[in-house]
C-alpha cells in the first residue's frame, strides 16, 4: 500500500477511543471522540495556506 492509498482508505467517520491511569491520584479517565476525515483539492484555500505556512511548493 502506498501513500495514496492510505489516505484514500482513510477517508470517512471514525471513532477513538483513548484512556489514562492515574495511579498516585487513583483516577481513571476514558476519552472517546468521532474524528471526521474527508479530502479536500489541491486548490483548497486551507492546503494553500498550511503550504505557505510552512514553504511547501505548490
Amino acid at each position: 500500500m502506498d501513500l495514496t492509498e492510505f489516505i484514500e482508505r482513510s477517508i470517512g467517520r471514525w471513532r477513538s477511543q483513548r484512556s489514562g491511569h492515574h495511579l498516585a491520584f487513583s483516577h481513571f479517565e476514558e476519552i472517546r471522540s468521532t474524528i471526521d476525515i474527508v479530502a479536500l483539492e489541491a486548490d483548497d484555500s486551507a492546503v494553500i495556506d498550511i503550504c505557505k505556512l510552512y514553504d511547501i511548493a505548490e
